[in-house]
């Protein structure tokens, strides 16, 4: 449930804030959580999108100073994956992406709801607009729109929660809604009515289960070549954490 937008004409990236868990018969979602998809590093605008825990031990390692260990295969590069973007604020070039699943010149879109927001910032050169046109049609992006401008750093972004937290607050502010039936039912409701949902919600608790922004990337696999390429663009941004 996502739609990543990286504006690279104007120096904005914009996201939905909506994180999800899907199983063959129900979406349990949530909106406003304060995991945010976008994140600042040393001059750097890094925008996700996929598997929650993965997005969660990048931004653990981000977020780790100098101390931070040298990223491996398993931590950057896991598996189920994620949609990475990583623009340098400055001068709104692209140092690395990977997964993205629609590429303009002056734009990439990456996420379920990445075809109309193409669309709609074909039209309109507006980032946070493209995102709010695919909320409208795309089940699966939702809640407020989050931004940063790269420019002056101006944002309305607010990191108060891990993906921990997302998991267990699904389980009491969450919302399901059925393959089969387009009726939204609160997590209680459900819950209590669908054995099922009861057992997602149990394993979203502890872990088992891992919420996901999801993006066609998820499903895909690093090749070594491009395993190379973000080490040495980490490397570039983060040389304090490689020389040690």
């Amino acid at each position: 449930m996502t739609t990543n937008v990286i504006d690279l004409k104007n120096g904005v990236s914009a996201t939905d804030s909506r994180w999800s868990y899907q199983s063959s018969e129900f979406i349990i979602f949530i909106d406003n959580v304060g995991f945010e998809k976008i994140v600042s590093a040393n001059g750097f605008a890094f925008t996700f999108a996929g598997n929650g825990k993965l997005i969660q031990d990048w931004k653990t390692w981000i977020n780790m100073g100098r101390d931070g260990y040298p990223p491996v295969d398993p931590l950057i590069f896991g598996q189920p994956s994620i949609a990475v973007s990583i623009v340098n604020m400055k001068t709104n070039a692209v140092v690395m992406d990977w997964g993205i699943s629609i590429r303009f010149p002056e734009a990439m879109f990456a996420g379920t709801g990445a075809s109309q927001a193409s669309v709609c910032w074909k039209q309109n050169c507006d980032a946070m607009k493209a995102v709010n046109s695919a909320m409208a049609v795309d089940k699966f992006s939702g809640g407020m729109v989050k931004h940063l401008v790269f420019g002056c750093g101006s944002n309305n972004l607010s990191e108060t929660a891990t993906i921990a937290d997302v998991g267990r607050l699904l389980g009491t502010r969450g919302t399901v809604m059925y393959t089969n039936k387009p009726k939204m039912i609160p997590i209680s409701e459900a819950v209590a009515n669908d054995l099922n949902v009861s057992s997602a919600v149990g394993k979203l608790s502890t872990g088992e289960h891992v919420p996901t922004a999801p993006c066609d990337a998820m499903y895909s696999s690093w090749s070594d070549e491009d395993k190379e390429k973000m080490q040495a663009a980490l490397r570039e941004i983060f040389p304090e954490k490689f020389n040690q």
